[in-house]
């Protein structure tokens, strides 16, 4: 390769059919390998190497950064072994919570001295009941 140069097409059709005037195009000079010193140049559009975004996908775009729109990704939108392991956690925390009797409610409301490391362990319990269902 000789040179590479970003190039904006300033006259329709050129250097290739199909370019508008404002296309920014990559221009790369190559040796030929005859060595007849005559270069040959290699044009790409840039938009060809871009994929457009499209609102509405559950994403959003702001100063160059994805992020995902509070709500905007369904269970559906998702992988199909991340939708299965939903699916059981799903129906375990169902189970779970059909196993809930009014005194669990009873004692849990009656605890008015719950400390975050009360809540954690309580949080880290359940965590390791779905863990152990999922395996």
């Amino acid at each position: 390769m000789k040179s590479a140069t970003v190039e904006t097409c300033d006259t329709v059709n050129t250097p290739v059919t199909g370019y508008k005037i404002g296309d920014k195009y990559l221009d790369f000079v190559v040796n030929t390998m005859d060595s007849s010193g005559t270069d040959e140049h290699l044009y790409i559009l840039v938009t060809d190497l871009v994929d457009d975004y499209t609102a509405g996908s559950g994403l959003t775009l702001s100063n160059n950064q994805f992020s995902i729109v509070s709500g905007g990704v369904s269970k559906t939108m998702l992988a199909a072994g991340v939708q299965n392991s939903l699916g059981y956690a799903d129906a375990y925390n169902s189970s779970v919570a059909k196993n809930i009797t009014q005194a669990n409610v009873n004692s849990w409301n009656a605890k008015s001295d719950l400390s975050t490391t009360d809540v954690d362990s309580e949080i880290e319990s359940y965590l390791d009941a779905i863990t152990t269902a999922l395996s």
